[in-house]
């Protein structure tokens, strides 16, 4: 009986000694201690179970949170470092599932990016002015004019490419020596020896070549014999309009045959001109200092190289020299042997 009493008293908790006393009767000795040392463990583990549970839901909770607030900050940051905050659902899960998305790593999808489609891309094509830039040679220098027979067959040998300087604008030919470009230069032979046919012939191809010259093309005759006879002072490009054709082919009808035959001055005022000439035409039907060649290349190489086309009328006593001059500037040697049938 009184064990029983005690076990329901501790059922409703704990009792002290004088607790027991109004149910015992008085005289009667109760070890408390010992009788609550006999309160069943199933209470103790029971309770103990419910805290354990209640901190796994915290803690749980707490990883939750974090885990939320990572990934919606690590969105921020892809777009673009936005410092709005965003809302963070928190989900009730069961335990199983939390066990699970803890032991797994975090994973953050990037966005895609396309692709472009293989083959699909193409390159833009860009088209230079004047063609690929690579001459044709058969059709610059080396070739003889029509008709140039008589006393000896015309024949003539052409040495390097034959395109005038910047290879820009339109072009002219000399003696049938092909030339392009904007600006020309003709330096040529009056000396004492071109006198008479050969003289005429000089005059004759030089109107038929400025005559070719497009209108937006330049172009400078300067004369040499012992010295340089420039038809203007200073020396100047003229425009080839029809006005400018025609006042200086009326100035190459007055030139006279006379002196020796010394280049160099002519070629020292050609090359000085600003701009350079896109092409030199030098024609000349006798022997020059040796020196010459040489003089020459140092005055080119001192701007833009301008080629020189060399023409060797009936004479070809100075051909090394004039292949030289040619091949020192990238221009054409050419020989023509005779005069024109039936002309003066």
């Amino acid at each position: 009986m009184v064990e029983q009493t005690l076990a329901n008293n501790g059922a409703r908790g704990p009792a002290s000694g004088p607790a027991l006393a109004p149910v015992l009767g008085a005289g009667v000795n109760v070890d408390a201690d010992a009788v609550l040392a006999k309160r069943p463990w199933s209470q103790v583990a029971q309770r103990a179970a419910a805290i354990g549970m209640a901190a796994s839901v915290v803690l749980h909770a707490v990883l939750l949170v974090t885990f939320a607030f990572l990934v919606s900050g690590s969105g921020g940051e892809r777009g673009g470092g936005a410092s709005a905050s965003l809302p963070v659902d928190v989900a009730v899960m069961s335990e199983s599932e939390l066990a699970s998305l803890s032991e797994g790593p975090a994973t953050v999808q990037a966005p895609g990016v396309a692709e472009l489609p293989a083959g699909d891309v193409t390159m833009p094509t860009i088209e230079v002015p004047g063609g690929s830039g690579t001459p044709d040679l058969s059709e610059l220098g080396g070739t003889p004019g029509e008709g140039l027979g008589g006393s000896g067959a015309g024949t003539g040998t052409g040495v390097g490419p034959g395109a005038g300087g910047s290879g820009g604008g339109g072009g002219t030919s000399f003696f049938n020596v092909a030339a392009r470009g904007t600006r020309f230069a003709y330096i040529v032979d009056v000396s004492g020896s071109m006198d008479g046919e050969k003289l005429q012939f000089l005059k004759t191809e030089l109107r038929r070549s400025i005559d070719r010259l497009p209108d937006d093309a330049q172009f400078v005759v300067l004369p040499f014999e012992s010295d340089a006879r420039p038809l203007t002072t200073p020396v100047r490009y003229y425009n080839a309009t029809s006005r400018s054709k025609r006042e200086v082919i009326a100035q190459i009808d007055t030139l006279r045959a006379d002196g020796g035959t010394q280049p160099m001055p002519a070629f020292t005022m050609i090359l000085r001109m600003q701009p350079r000439p896109d092409a030199i035409y030098f024609m000349t039907d006798g022997l020059f200092d040796r020196e010459i060649p040489g003089q020459v290349r140092q005055l080119n190489l001192a701007g833009r190289r301008v080629p020189i086309h060399c023409i060797a009328l009936i004479d070809n006593s100075s051909e090394s020299l004039m292949r030289r001059l040619a091949n020192d500037s990238d221009g054409t040697y050419t020989f023509v042997g005779g005069l024109p049938r039936g002309r003066p």
